[in-house]
């Protein structure tokens, strides 16, 4: 698997490009970075009975430690009314912890996260707008874990894709006219993928030029998963950084 540097994928602006498209579309396609902090806690079963569990936490102040690569996009297209919507996430994180009497356990997480909706304008005037949405969101991950003790060692592993259906809003303020401000949040799952899950995003955007864009944000995603004695809890949250021409 290619691994780019962390801090390039992180720190990495947005380019992204509005264009007008046919037949009255209108789009924009993203390339945004994110700093994530990340909460895994996850059991999976062993071979012979029982389970390893593992629970660890990197915040921002230690992600690039953690983090060996991730890559962020995101696409919207619009006519009249109509909005499509898509969102792609990938990271992989790894990261050891200590255990009680001198053990250690390592825990590696490879995570894809993808979501595509159909929404439509509920609401809009010179400065607000209101947008309902539904679609589904699509997680492949694949949890790893390896506990290291003086006696012995013990390691376990799974592969989980699940598909969850998504309900959302999104609403975006024109506080002037160079200054807007956008929120979104779904939820999901509802036990048809995961237990449950949910998004949010609160940020704002910059109008540079008539074309240039810089946009600032924090997001937050959240996972419940359970199956067949599988359970993984995934919280991923932190700022994102942007810019559009």
């Amino acid at each position: 698997m290619i691994r780019p540097l962390a801090l390039a994928a992180l720190l990495m602006p947005g380019i992204a490009q509005s264009q007008d498209w046919s037949e009255g579309w209108s789009g924009r396609v993203t390339l945004y970075g994110w700093l994530t902090a990340a909460e895994l806690d996850s059991s999976v079963p062993l071979p012979g009975g029982g389970s390893l569990d593992s629970s660890v936490s990197a915040g921002l102040d230690d992600i690039l430690d953690a983090l060996d690569f991730a890559a962020f996009a995101n696409v919207e297209a619009r006519r009249g009314r109509l909005v499509l919507l898509g969102d792609v996430m990938y990271t992989k994180l790894s990261t050891d912890g200590a255990l009680p009497a001198g053990a250690r356990i390592d825990t590696g997480l490879e995570s894809f996260v993808g979501m595509g909706a159909v929404g439509w304008r509920v609401w809009s005037d010179d400065r607000v707008s209101v947008d309902a949405f539904g679609g589904a969101r699509l997680v492949s991950t694949e949890v790893d874990l390896s506990r290291r003790g003086p006696l012995a060692s013990q390691s376990a592993s799974t592969s989980e894709t699940f598909v969850d259906p998504v309900i959302g809003m999104r609403v975006g303020y024109r506080a002037t006219d160079r200054i807007e401000l956008r929120a979104a949040a779904d939820i999901g799952g509802f036990g048809v993928g995961s237990e449950f899950s949910w998004e949010a995003f609160a940020g704002g955007s910059y109008a540079f030029t008539e074309r240039v864009r810089g946009d600032l944000g924090f997001r937050h995603l959240y996972i419940d998963y359970e199956n067949d004695g599988v359970e993984i809890g995934m919280r991923l949250y932190g700022p994102t950084v942007g810019i559009s021409v």
